[in-house]
């Protein structure tokens, strides 16, 4: 589900640095027309809105250049989302911001959207924006699904996460494209692994090439996709082949960890060699024992257990530290956006974010509406809602919280032993994220926004963003405990 005015606001870079979102007029109206149930709500079926768009653009009437302004709104808002979530995921590591991907992604100036007239003579350059929308199939995936892919897959982005130590690949594709004989040196040259370590880690490589690429060949048969994370099958498989050619055991919930460790090494070390850098002592294993497989007789008693339970289970102490990272991590991105908006409006510049952030975390706080007003200076009750936008605000984070946890949860959910499984699965995180907002919302009526995990959060984010005693002003109130 997507936000309507997405497809009428378009993000834009500024001279002074960040970006700023603009409104445009014709768009709006002929958004409007076009799907008058959606125009006044906060979320809408994406799918149907995007293919109705992209069959107008065939045509060669009045509605291709409106529906393909409506498309390029969206696609400026997307390419902000992918770039945030990227600087989310990698931009501590590797001393980067958002806007410094922004200023290589998002190069479509929408001077015509916003002033109606064209701006520059006709030229063969093609924005981002332009490739995306070009190379776009509706039935294949959603824009927002394809704006991701194609800005994650872009050169100049994906050298620049490289020279500051992000090697944009999955663990899965950099195993399947190292050979053997290049693990062995990597581990033997650059990390001074013990013999033994060398060769369990080639031997492990060497049965995860011989049934993933017989799964992929068999895929290609009847059509289905590759299967980029092993699944339960897979893993069974390269347990037994491991026994009957190597003479060795690894438990089941082993193989996964023990295969991201060997990606974890190569990453690094093409990091290194392509851009120069690397996160930790080249020299040092970080976790000298995690690739020594011990050929103990006791391991044939981990059998004992259910193996898919065992997986789900760790799946589960995964979930509550990755869903609260995630949740401060879009909290924090809406912020970012909001200050981001009004700091690019002149006349209000630093005024308007203030009043916001203060008037959102006091809310957040428990504090009365009422009480805020007089707080911020303000006239009336309904002036501290407008400020804050609170339900927009939710819509928001929930966009940008699905979004992060996707990467994070549905690759790995789809790995287990069924579909029903993993769809399980992916239902309870949706309803995880749905039940927080929805808490948050109850608590917004009864004055209770304090005890709702997404106010305890927020409070959180904002406390680490700024000063506690711009937050809290003049307010006598004690922050509850963390």
């Amino acid at each position: 589900m997507d936000i309507a005015s997405h497809y009428w606001t378009f993000i834009r870079l500024v001279p002074s640095g960040g970006y700023r979102e603009y409104c445009v007029s014709a768009a709006r109206e002929f958004f409007t027309q076009q799907f008058p149930a959606y125009a006044e709500k906060d979320n809408i079926s994406d799918r149907e809105v995007q293919s109705s768009l992209w069959q107008m653009m065939q045509t060669e009437n009045s509605q291709k250049r409106q529906a393909e302004g409506c498309l390029r709104c969206y696609v400026s808002h997307q390419i902000v989302l992918a770039c945030m979530t990227l600087s989310a995921r990698f931009g501590r590591d590797g001393n980067f911001t958002g806007n410094d991907l922004l200023g290589l992604m998002l190069d479509d100036d929408g001077y015509d959207l916003i002033r109606g007239v064209q701006k520059y003579p006709e030229s063969n350059y093609q924005t981002m924006a332009t490739r995306i929308l070009q190379t776009f199939d509706p039935s294949k995936a959603s824009l927002g699904s394809w704006t991701t892919r194609l800005v994650n897959r872009h050169n100049d982005l994906r050298k620049f996460l490289m020279e500051n130590g992000v090697y944009l690949t999955s663990d899965w594709a950099i195993l399947n494209d190292t050979k053997v004989s290049q693990l062995r040196r990597i581990l033997r040259d650059f990390y001074n692994f013990s013999v033994i370590e060398i060769e369990q880690a080639c031997q492990l490589l060497e049965t995860y090439h011989v049934i993933y690429r017989n799964t992929k060949h068999q895929n290609k048969k009847i059509g289905s996709p590759a299967i980029k994370t092993p699944n339960i099958e897979q893993i069974k498989n390269i347990n037994l082949f491991l026994k009957e050619n190597f003479n060795y055991s690894i438990g089941i919930d082993e193989i996964i960890p023990h295969l991201s460790f060997i990606a974890k090494y190569i990453r690094q070390y093409r990091v290194y060699i392509r851009a120069g850098k690397v996160s930790f002592n080249k020299f040092k294993k970080s976790t000298p024992d995690l690739l020594y497989i011990q050929n103990d007789i006791q391991e044939s008693l981990n059998n004992e257990f259910d193996e898919n339970q065992k997986l789900k289970d760790n799946f589960l102490v995964d979930y509550q530290k990755i869903f609260i990272e995630s949740l401060d991590r879009a909290i924090k991105a809406v912020l970012e956006m909001r200050i981001a908006k009004s700091q690019n409006i002149r006349q209000q510049q630093g005024y308007k974010s203030d009043l916001f952030l203060k008037a959102i975390y006091l809310f957040h706080q428990g504090i009365s509406m009422r009480d805020i007003a007089n707080e911020l200076g303000l006239k009336a009750q309904y002036q501290v809602s407008r400020l804050v936008k609170l339900k927009a605000f939710r819509a928001e984070v929930k966009y940008y919280l699905l979004q992060l946890l996707q990467d994070r949860f549905l690759e790995q959910a789809r790995s287990y032993d069924n579909l029903k499984t993993s769809t399980q699965i992916i239902h309870a995180l949706e309803e995880k994220i749905d039940i927080v907002l929805m808490q948050a919302q109850s608590s917004a009526s009864v004055s209770l926004a304090k005890d709702d995990l997404f106010a305890h959060r927020l409070c959180y984010v904002l406390e680490k963003m700024v000063p506690q005693n711009l937050l809290l002003g003049g307010v006598d109130k004690s922050s509850p405990e963390r």
